[in-house]
């Protein structure tokens, strides 16, 4: 049998971090970062019964809020919000214009998709030449190191026949040297 999942978490070392709102009775609403059997601090509430205006305790009213917009409780008021200037043949401008901002942005996301994907194949292209060079490179050291055998070997090759020239030089130096009147009689 399993623990509860109160105790499969006491059990873990990480602490464990829970969103929970928060309220106060005058409308305010917030996120607080609690840990495991932690309470909110003092003069908030988990729900949102505290709040005494109920145009305030409305979902609508507590995002509002939280995000800084104002709220507006009825479609009256919502009315209210929008500018006194505004006429439908301004709206329908309006409309147009963001039609086009839309209608831009979508080319410029396609002409973007169009660069990742040339990226993405020269990227590609790249990791081929790379792979290319490092199998050369491997060549190339693999022949270094042949070149290098063959070079010692050819200093060593010299070294016998300058030892080798060395004993023959002394050699017909012995041979022909003057003899001595000892050795003349």
């Amino acid at each position: 049998m399993s623990a509860p999942p109160d105790e499969a978490f006491m059990d873990n070392p990480d602490p464990v971090i829970i969103p929970t709102w928060g309220y106060k009775a005058d409308g305010e609403a917030r996120i607080f970062q609690l840990g495991l059997g932690e309470d909110l601090p003092e003069g908030w509430s988990a729900t949102p019964d505290v709040i005494t205006d109920p145009a305030k305790a409305t979902a609508e009213a507590l995002t509002d809020r939280a995000a800084g917009r104002p709220y507006a409780d009825s479609v009256v008021n919502a009315v209210d919000l929008i500018p006194a200037a505004a006429s439908p043949d301004t709206a329908i401008d309006e409309i147009e214009r963001l039609k086009g901002i839309i209608a831009a942005g979508s080319q410029e996301n396609e002409a973007l998709v169009e660069e990742i994907d040339k990226a993405e194949g020269l990227l590609g292209a790249a990791a081929a030449e790379i792979a290319t060079l490092k199998t050369a490179l491997a060549k190339a050291e693999a022949d270094g190191a042949d070149a290098a055998a063959a070079r010692d070997e050819a200093h060593a090759a010299i070294e016998r026949l300058e030892a080798e020239l060395a004993s023959a030089k002394k050699d017909l130096e012995a041979a022909t040297a003057p003899k001595t009147a000892a050795r003349a009689r």
